[in-house]
Protein backbone atom coordinates (compact mmCIF):
# COMPACT_ATOMS: atom_id res chain seq x y z
CA UNK A 1 0.00 0.00 0.00
CA UNK A 2 1.04 3.35 -0.62
CA UNK A 3 2.10 6.27 1.43
CA UNK A 4 -0.74 8.71 1.91
CA UNK A 5 0.39 12.32 2.83
CA UNK A 6 -3.42 13.88 2.92
CA UNK A 7 -3.62 16.42 5.41
CA UNK A 8 -7.28 16.54 5.71
CA UNK A 9 -9.97 18.49 8.08
CA UNK A 10 -12.00 16.76 10.24
CA UNK A 11 -14.78 14.07 9.73
CA UNK A 12 -18.29 14.24 10.11
CA UNK A 13 -20.33 10.32 10.58
CA UNK A 14 -22.53 8.82 11.51
CA UNK A 15 -24.31 5.77 9.87
CA UNK A 16 -27.74 5.99 8.04
CA UNK A 17 -29.67 3.41 5.78
CA UNK A 18 -27.93 1.68 3.17
CA UNK A 19 -29.20 1.95 -0.38
CA UNK A 20 -28.27 -0.10 -4.06
CA UNK A 21 -28.98 1.01 -7.58
CA UNK A 22 -28.50 -0.91 -10.13
CA UNK A 23 -27.31 -0.47 -13.81
CA UNK A 24 -25.56 -1.81 -17.01
CA UNK A 25 -22.56 -2.16 -17.62
CA UNK A 26 -20.74 1.33 -19.13
CA UNK A 27 -17.81 -0.58 -20.32
CA UNK A 28 -16.95 -3.14 -22.72
CA UNK A 29 -13.39 -3.10 -21.81
CA UNK A 30 -11.43 -3.44 -18.96
CA UNK A 31 -8.95 -5.08 -16.53
CA UNK A 32 -9.35 -8.53 -15.95
CA UNK A 33 -10.11 -9.98 -12.36
CA UNK A 34 -6.75 -11.40 -11.76
CA UNK A 35 -4.60 -7.89 -12.92
CA UNK A 36 -2.37 -6.68 -10.33
CA UNK A 37 -3.45 -3.34 -8.84
CA UNK A 38 -0.81 -0.70 -8.32
CA UNK A 39 -1.48 2.76 -5.61
CA UNK A 40 -4.47 1.38 -3.64
CA UNK A 41 -5.68 4.61 -1.51
CA UNK A 42 -5.84 7.91 -2.45
CA UNK A 43 -6.29 9.98 -5.45
CA UNK A 44 -5.12 7.59 -8.18
CA UNK A 45 -5.17 3.60 -8.43
CA UNK A 46 -4.17 1.65 -11.41
CA UNK A 47 -5.91 -1.89 -11.99
CA UNK A 48 -3.36 -3.69 -15.26
CA UNK A 49 -3.44 -1.46 -17.93
CA UNK A 50 -6.32 1.20 -16.86
CA UNK A 51 -5.91 4.19 -14.30
CA UNK A 52 -8.37 5.25 -12.16
CA UNK A 53 -8.60 8.97 -11.00
CA UNK A 54 -9.94 11.89 -9.66
CA UNK A 55 -10.49 14.55 -11.90
CA UNK A 56 -10.30 17.86 -9.95
CA UNK A 57 -10.88 19.09 -6.13
CA UNK A 58 -13.92 20.30 -4.89
CA UNK A 59 -14.30 21.57 -1.14
CA UNK A 60 -16.83 19.16 0.56
CA UNK A 61 -18.11 22.72 1.97
CA UNK A 62 -19.37 23.71 -1.22
CA UNK A 63 -21.83 20.96 -1.42
CA UNK A 64 -25.22 22.00 -1.18
CA UNK A 65 -27.87 20.47 1.27
CA UNK A 66 -29.14 17.21 -0.76
CA UNK A 67 -26.32 17.68 -3.51
CA UNK A 68 -24.07 15.11 -4.88
CA UNK A 69 -26.27 12.90 -5.68
CA UNK A 70 -25.16 9.66 -7.69
CA UNK A 71 -25.32 9.62 -11.19
CA UNK A 72 -27.24 13.30 -10.97
CA UNK A 73 -25.14 15.91 -12.27
CA UNK A 74 -21.21 15.30 -13.76
CA UNK A 75 -19.09 17.54 -11.03
CA UNK A 76 -15.84 18.67 -12.08
CA UNK A 77 -14.19 16.28 -9.24
CA UNK A 78 -15.91 13.27 -10.76
CA UNK A 79 -13.86 9.74 -10.98
CA UNK A 80 -12.68 8.85 -14.68
CA UNK A 81 -10.85 6.12 -16.23
CA UNK A 82 -8.71 5.97 -19.28
CA UNK A 83 -5.89 3.40 -20.93
CA UNK A 84 -2.07 3.29 -20.20
CA UNK A 85 -0.22 3.00 -23.27
CA UNK A 86 2.82 1.03 -22.12
CA UNK A 87 1.87 2.29 -18.27
CA UNK A 88 2.27 5.44 -19.27
CA UNK A 89 -0.71 8.41 -19.54
CA UNK A 90 -1.17 9.58 -23.29
CA UNK A 91 -2.04 13.04 -23.77
CA UNK A 92 -4.32 14.53 -26.87
CA UNK A 93 -3.89 17.81 -28.43
CA UNK A 94 -5.99 19.42 -26.02
CA UNK A 95 -4.14 18.36 -23.23
CA UNK A 96 -6.75 15.56 -21.99
CA UNK A 97 -5.85 11.84 -21.29
CA UNK A 98 -6.75 10.08 -24.51
CA UNK A 99 -9.79 8.07 -24.40
CA UNK A 100 -10.66 9.36 -21.10
CA UNK A 101 -13.75 8.38 -20.21
CA UNK A 102 -16.20 9.23 -16.83
CA UNK A 103 -17.33 6.58 -14.50
CA UNK A 104 -18.79 8.12 -11.05
CA UNK A 105 -21.08 10.92 -11.69
CA UNK A 106 -20.14 11.91 -8.35
CA UNK A 107 -17.40 13.92 -6.28
CA UNK A 108 -14.72 11.82 -5.91
CA UNK A 109 -11.59 14.68 -5.47
CA UNK A 110 -12.10 16.45 -2.12
CA UNK A 111 -10.82 16.34 1.37
CA UNK A 112 -11.17 12.83 2.66
CA UNK A 113 -10.10 11.39 -1.32
CA UNK A 114 -9.58 7.40 -1.24
CA UNK A 115 -9.94 5.48 -4.16
CA UNK A 116 -9.67 1.46 -3.58
CA UNK A 117 -9.77 -1.12 -6.09
CA UNK A 118 -10.98 -4.49 -4.07
CA UNK A 119 -11.73 -7.50 -6.87
CA UNK A 120 -14.01 -6.17 -9.60
CA UNK A 121 -14.86 -3.45 -7.60
CA UNK A 122 -13.97 0.16 -7.12
CA UNK A 123 -14.88 1.71 -3.75
CA UNK A 124 -14.83 5.47 -3.00
CA UNK A 125 -15.46 8.09 -0.59
CA UNK A 126 -17.77 11.39 -1.20
CA UNK A 127 -19.06 14.38 0.94
CA UNK A 128 -22.71 15.10 1.32
CA UNK A 129 -24.88 17.76 3.41
CA UNK A 130 -27.28 17.38 5.34
CA UNK A 131 -29.94 19.73 7.79
CA UNK A 132 -30.00 18.69 11.62
CA UNK A 133 -33.50 18.28 13.18
CA UNK A 134 -32.99 22.30 14.13
CA UNK A 135 -32.52 23.18 10.27
CA UNK A 136 -28.91 23.61 11.10
CA UNK A 137 -26.24 22.84 7.60
CA UNK A 138 -24.33 20.26 8.73
CA UNK A 139 -20.97 20.05 6.04
CA UNK A 140 -18.60 17.42 5.34
CA UNK A 141 -20.80 14.19 6.42
CA UNK A 142 -19.40 11.06 3.89
CA UNK A 143 -21.25 8.54 1.62
CA UNK A 144 -19.08 5.28 0.99
CA UNK A 145 -19.60 3.98 -2.14
CA UNK A 146 -18.72 0.71 -4.37
CA UNK A 147 -18.81 0.11 -8.25
CA UNK A 148 -17.76 -2.15 -10.55
CA UNK A 149 -14.91 -1.59 -12.69
CA UNK A 150 -17.35 -1.56 -15.62
CA UNK A 151 -19.36 1.06 -14.45
CA UNK A 152 -22.06 -1.38 -13.09
CA UNK A 153 -23.92 -2.24 -9.48
CA UNK A 154 -23.43 0.63 -8.02
CA UNK A 155 -24.44 0.74 -4.36
CA UNK A 156 -23.65 3.16 -1.16
CA UNK A 157 -22.51 0.74 1.24
CA UNK A 158 -22.37 3.47 4.73
CA UNK A 159 -23.46 6.61 5.27
CA UNK A 160 -22.66 9.05 7.77
CA UNK A 161 -24.53 12.09 9.74
CA UNK A 162 -22.43 12.77 12.93
CA UNK A 163 -18.78 14.03 13.94
CA UNK A 164 -15.79 11.08 13.34
CA UNK A 165 -12.43 11.41 14.06
CA UNK A 166 -11.15 8.95 11.44
CA UNK A 167 -11.47 6.43 8.50
CA UNK A 168 -9.69 3.61 6.90
CA UNK A 169 -10.23 0.85 4.04
CA UNK A 170 -8.42 -2.41 4.27
CA UNK A 171 -9.63 -5.83 2.28
CA UNK A 172 -8.28 -9.24 1.84
CA UNK A 173 -9.38 -11.30 -1.16
CA UNK A 174 -12.23 -9.83 -2.54
CA UNK A 175 -13.72 -8.51 0.91
CA UNK A 176 -13.09 -4.61 1.95
CA UNK A 177 -13.32 -3.23 5.30
CA UNK A 178 -14.35 -0.06 6.42
CA UNK A 179 -13.43 1.08 10.04
CA UNK A 180 -15.05 4.49 10.81
CA UNK A 181 -14.71 6.10 14.84
CA UNK A 182 -17.59 7.77 15.57
CA UNK A 183 -16.88 9.57 19.39
CA UNK A 184 -14.42 7.25 20.28
CA UNK A 185 -16.60 4.06 18.93
CA UNK A 186 -15.63 1.45 15.58
CA UNK A 187 -18.12 0.81 13.40
CA UNK A 188 -17.14 -1.86 11.14
CA UNK A 189 -18.61 -2.47 7.54
CA UNK A 190 -17.73 -5.72 5.94
CA UNK A 191 -18.54 -5.11 2.23
CA UNK A 192 -18.56 -8.96 0.20
CA UNK A 193 -21.65 -10.17 -1.88
CA UNK A 194 -23.46 -9.09 1.29
CA UNK A 195 -23.05 -5.82 3.40
CA UNK A 196 -22.85 -5.99 7.07
CA UNK A 197 -22.34 -3.40 9.80
CA UNK A 198 -21.30 -3.63 13.44
CA UNK A 199 -19.86 -2.33 16.58
CA UNK A 200 -16.37 -3.58 16.54
CA UNK A 201 -15.04 -1.56 19.90
CA UNK A 202 -15.98 0.71 22.13
CA UNK A 203 -14.61 3.87 24.26
CA UNK A 204 -11.09 3.80 22.68
CA UNK A 205 -8.65 6.77 23.14
CA UNK A 206 -6.10 5.91 20.08
CA UNK A 207 -6.18 3.59 17.54
CA UNK A 208 -4.13 2.13 14.34
CA UNK A 209 -7.28 1.58 11.96
CA UNK A 210 -6.39 -1.06 9.60
CA UNK A 211 -5.59 -0.10 5.86
CA UNK A 212 -4.52 -1.58 2.42
CA UNK A 213 -3.92 -5.50 2.01
CA UNK A 214 -4.37 -7.94 5.12
CA UNK A 215 -2.41 -10.90 4.64
CA UNK A 216 -0.99 -11.64 8.08
CA UNK A 217 -3.02 -12.74 11.50
CA UNK A 218 -1.17 -9.63 12.68
CA UNK A 219 -2.45 -7.48 9.78
CA UNK A 220 -5.98 -8.90 11.24
CA UNK A 221 -5.81 -7.45 14.58
CA UNK A 222 -6.61 -3.83 15.15
CA UNK A 223 -4.84 -2.39 17.76
CA UNK A 224 -6.11 0.83 20.16
CA UNK A 225 -5.72 2.56 23.66
CA UNK A 226 -8.03 2.40 26.48
CA UNK A 227 -7.99 4.30 29.55
CA UNK A 228 -7.10 2.20 32.95
CA UNK A 229 -9.26 1.30 35.62
CA UNK A 230 -9.17 0.26 39.24
CA UNK A 231 -9.42 -2.92 38.12
CA UNK A 232 -6.37 -3.21 35.56
CA UNK A 233 -4.39 -5.31 37.88
CA UNK A 234 -4.08 -2.25 40.40
CA UNK A 235 -2.78 -0.04 37.66
CA UNK A 236 -3.32 3.44 37.89
CA UNK A 237 -1.09 5.25 35.81
CA UNK A 238 -0.64 5.37 31.90
CA UNK A 239 -3.07 3.76 29.39
CA UNK A 240 -3.41 0.04 28.10
CA UNK A 241 -2.90 -1.61 24.64
CA UNK A 242 -5.97 -3.45 23.56
CA UNK A 243 -6.16 -6.00 20.61
CA UNK A 244 -9.21 -7.49 18.77
CA UNK A 245 -8.71 -9.38 15.79
CA UNK A 246 -11.06 -9.15 13.15
CA UNK A 247 -12.91 -12.44 13.39
CA UNK A 248 -12.70 -11.98 17.08
CA UNK A 249 -15.67 -11.67 19.52
CA UNK A 250 -13.80 -10.01 22.53
CA UNK A 251 -10.72 -7.68 23.16
CA UNK A 252 -7.83 -8.18 24.99
CA UNK A 253 -5.33 -6.39 26.82
CA UNK A 254 -1.74 -6.97 24.94
CA UNK A 255 0.08 -4.64 27.21
CA UNK A 256 -0.11 -3.09 30.72
CA UNK A 257 2.56 -1.66 32.49
CA UNK A 258 2.09 2.26 33.92
CA UNK A 259 3.28 4.25 30.77
CA UNK A 260 1.53 5.84 28.19
CA UNK A 261 1.40 4.64 25.12
CA UNK A 262 0.73 6.65 21.65
CA UNK A 263 0.16 4.29 18.90
CA UNK A 264 2.09 5.11 15.10
CA UNK A 265 1.63 2.00 12.87
CA UNK A 266 0.97 -1.76 12.61
CA UNK A 267 3.32 -3.10 10.33
CA UNK A 268 5.98 -5.61 9.52
CA UNK A 269 3.86 -8.04 11.97
CA UNK A 270 4.67 -5.77 14.66
CA UNK A 271 2.92 -3.02 16.55
CA UNK A 272 5.22 0.75 16.36
CA UNK A 273 4.22 2.92 19.37
CA UNK A 274 6.11 5.61 21.19
CA UNK A 275 6.34 6.06 24.78
CA UNK A 276 8.21 8.99 26.57
CA UNK A 277 9.04 10.26 22.88
CA UNK A 278 11.24 6.95 21.85
CA UNK A 279 9.84 5.16 19.08
CA UNK A 280 9.55 1.31 19.75
CA UNK A 281 8.12 -2.20 17.87
CA UNK A 282 6.46 -5.08 19.62
CA UNK A 283 5.59 -8.06 18.15
CA UNK A 284 3.89 -9.51 21.22
CA UNK A 285 6.06 -12.93 20.91
CA UNK A 286 9.12 -11.72 22.69
CA UNK A 287 11.13 -8.60 20.19
CA UNK A 288 10.81 -5.48 21.43
CA UNK A 289 12.92 -2.91 19.75
CA UNK A 290 13.91 0.57 20.67
CA UNK A 291 14.65 2.85 17.78
CA UNK A 292 17.02 6.12 18.81
CA UNK A 293 17.25 8.03 22.57
CA UNK A 294 15.56 11.31 20.49
CA UNK A 295 12.12 12.37 19.64
CA UNK A 296 11.40 12.17 15.96
CA UNK A 297 8.91 12.79 14.11
CA UNK A 298 6.82 12.01 10.15
CA UNK A 299 7.47 8.71 10.61
CA UNK A 300 8.03 6.10 7.30
CA UNK A 301 8.37 2.37 7.87
CA UNK A 302 10.61 0.43 5.75
CA UNK A 303 9.13 -3.04 4.86
CA UNK A 304 11.08 -5.78 6.22
CA UNK A 305 13.44 -7.73 3.89
CA UNK A 306 13.04 -11.40 4.25
CA UNK A 307 11.93 -10.98 8.30
CA UNK A 308 15.16 -8.12 8.58
CA UNK A 309 14.19 -5.02 9.96
CA UNK A 310 15.13 -2.19 8.01
CA UNK A 311 14.59 0.47 9.92
CA UNK A 312 12.61 3.55 9.86
CA UNK A 313 12.75 7.14 8.42
CA UNK A 314 11.88 10.18 10.08
CA UNK A 315 12.24 13.42 10.53
CA UNK A 316 14.53 15.79 13.53
CA UNK A 317 13.51 19.24 14.39
CA UNK A 318 15.05 21.49 16.71
CA UNK A 319 14.58 24.93 17.28
CA UNK A 320 17.31 25.45 14.51
CA UNK A 321 18.11 22.08 12.76
CA UNK A 322 15.66 19.93 10.44
CA UNK A 323 16.96 16.77 9.14
CA UNK A 324 16.18 12.91 7.94
CA UNK A 325 17.37 10.43 9.57
CA UNK A 326 16.99 6.37 9.08
CA UNK A 327 16.66 4.87 12.63
CA UNK A 328 17.12 1.10 13.48
CA UNK A 329 17.52 -0.73 16.11
CA UNK A 330 19.46 1.00 18.95
CA UNK A 331 21.50 -2.58 19.83
CA UNK A 332 22.29 -2.92 16.58
CA UNK A 333 23.32 0.08 14.67
CA UNK A 334 23.55 4.21 15.65
CA UNK A 335 21.14 6.66 13.74
CA UNK A 336 22.01 7.23 10.08
CA UNK A 337 21.98 11.00 8.21
CA UNK A 338 20.33 10.74 5.45
CA UNK A 339 19.44 14.50 4.21
CA UNK A 340 21.52 16.81 5.43
CA UNK A 341 20.12 19.74 8.30
CA UNK A 342 18.63 22.97 7.05
CA UNK A 343 19.55 25.77 9.35
CA UNK A 344 16.51 28.02 9.06
CA UNK A 345 12.94 27.41 9.51
CA UNK A 346 12.25 25.31 6.85
CA UNK A 347 11.45 21.62 7.44
CA UNK A 348 11.07 18.48 5.81
CA UNK A 349 7.98 16.43 4.96
CA UNK A 350 8.50 12.85 3.78
CA UNK A 351 6.02 11.80 1.06
CA UNK A 352 6.73 7.98 1.21
CA UNK A 353 9.87 5.28 1.48
CA UNK A 354 10.39 2.83 -0.53
CA UNK A 355 13.36 0.36 0.55
CA UNK A 356 15.62 2.13 -1.48
CA UNK A 357 14.56 5.86 -1.77
CA UNK A 358 13.24 8.56 0.75
CA UNK A 359 10.97 10.99 -1.21
CA UNK A 360 10.20 14.19 0.77
CA UNK A 361 9.59 18.14 -0.16
CA UNK A 362 10.03 21.28 1.23
CA UNK A 363 9.46 24.55 -0.39
CA UNK A 364 6.92 22.33 -3.40
CA UNK A 365 10.00 21.17 -4.64
CA UNK A 366 10.46 17.34 -4.54
CA UNK A 367 13.43 15.23 -4.17
CA UNK A 368 14.58 11.73 -4.15
CA UNK A 369 17.01 10.21 -1.74
CA UNK A 370 18.92 6.85 -1.69
CA UNK A 371 18.80 5.90 1.93
CA UNK A 372 22.00 3.68 1.77
CA UNK A 373 25.04 5.60 -0.58
CA UNK A 374 26.21 9.15 0.18
CA UNK A 375 25.14 10.42 -3.49
CA UNK A 376 23.12 13.83 -3.58
CA UNK A 377 19.62 14.12 -3.56
CA UNK A 378 18.05 14.10 -6.96
CA UNK A 379 15.66 16.89 -7.45
CA UNK A 380 12.37 15.74 -9.06
CA UNK A 381 11.23 19.29 -9.82
CA UNK A 382 8.83 22.17 -7.99
CA UNK A 383 5.05 21.82 -8.16
CA UNK A 384 2.51 23.80 -6.15
CA UNK A 385 1.55 21.05 -3.93
CA UNK A 386 -0.80 23.71 -1.76
CA UNK A 387 -5.17 24.00 -1.82
CA UNK A 388 -6.74 26.16 0.56
CA UNK A 389 -3.79 25.89 2.69
CA UNK A 390 -4.04 22.41 2.73
CA UNK A 391 -1.35 19.74 1.16
CA UNK A 392 -2.84 16.93 -0.98
CA UNK A 393 -0.29 14.45 -2.20
CA UNK A 394 -0.61 10.50 -2.94
CA UNK A 395 2.41 8.50 -3.97
CA UNK A 396 2.38 4.80 -5.20
CA UNK A 397 6.60 5.02 -5.04
CA UNK A 398 6.97 5.42 -8.65
CA UNK A 399 4.24 8.52 -8.94
CA UNK A 400 3.29 11.41 -7.30
CA UNK A 401 -0.04 12.16 -7.71
CA UNK A 402 -1.30 16.01 -6.35
CA UNK A 403 -3.93 18.75 -7.57
CA UNK A 404 -2.90 21.79 -9.14
CA UNK A 405 -4.24 24.91 -10.96
CA UNK A 406 -3.39 23.83 -14.96
CA UNK A 407 -1.21 27.03 -16.45
CA UNK A 408 -2.60 27.29 -19.16
CA UNK A 409 -6.43 27.82 -18.03
CA UNK A 410 -8.65 30.19 -16.26
CA UNK A 411 -7.21 28.67 -13.60
CA UNK A 412 -10.58 28.20 -12.07
CA UNK A 413 -10.63 24.46 -10.62
CA UNK A 414 -7.60 22.69 -8.94
CA UNK A 415 -6.84 19.38 -11.35
CA UNK A 416 -5.07 16.24 -10.73
CA UNK A 417 -1.33 15.95 -11.82
CA UNK A 418 1.17 13.36 -12.00
CA UNK A 419 4.81 13.02 -11.55
CA UNK A 420 7.11 10.08 -12.63
CA UNK A 421 9.42 9.89 -9.92
CA UNK A 422 11.76 7.52 -11.89
CA UNK A 423 13.49 10.15 -13.20
CA UNK A 424 12.99 14.03 -13.67
CA UNK A 425 10.37 14.96 -14.89
CA UNK A 426 7.54 17.68 -15.37
CA UNK A 427 4.50 18.00 -13.55
CA UNK A 428 1.62 16.32 -16.05
CA UNK A 429 -1.83 17.30 -15.73
CA UNK A 430 -3.99 14.25 -16.50
CA UNK A 431 -7.72 15.69 -15.85
CA UNK A 432 -10.40 16.28 -17.70
CA UNK A 433 -10.65 20.76 -17.86
CA UNK A 434 -14.08 21.78 -17.43
CA UNK A 435 -15.44 24.38 -19.78
CA UNK A 436 -15.05 27.61 -17.53
CA UNK A 437 -11.12 26.55 -17.69
CA UNK A 438 -10.92 26.31 -21.30
CA UNK A 439 -9.54 29.28 -22.84
CA UNK A 440 -11.43 31.14 -25.89
CA UNK A 441 -8.78 32.12 -29.16
CA UNK A 442 -8.80 35.61 -27.66
CA UNK A 443 -7.35 34.31 -24.20
CA UNK A 444 -4.57 31.95 -25.68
Amino acid sequence: MKKKSLIVVLLLLCVTFVFASCSKPIFKDGPSSNDQVIGNGGMAVIKGEYLYFTNAFSSQEDVAVGGNKYDKEEPISAIYRTKLNNGSISIDENGNPVGAEILVKQIGGFEQTNLYIVGDYLYYVTPKTLNDADKNTITGLLSFNRIKLDGSEHKEVYSTNQTASEYSIAYSGTTAYIFVNINNNITLVTCDKKIKTSTFAEGVSDIILPSGELVSDFDKTVFYTKTVTINDDGQVNGNKIMKKGLNDKDEQVALLNGQTFTLVANKNNRLYYTVDSILYSNNFNGKLTQYGYNSFSNYAILNDNNGVDKGVIATYSSSDYNSIVLLNDVDVSPIKLIVDGMTDSQTYSIITATNNDVIYYVDNKVYKKNIYDNTSAISIGEFNLTVDSNTYIDCDGERLFYFAQVEESNKTYYYLHVVNLVEDAKGQFIGVLHQDDILDEEEK
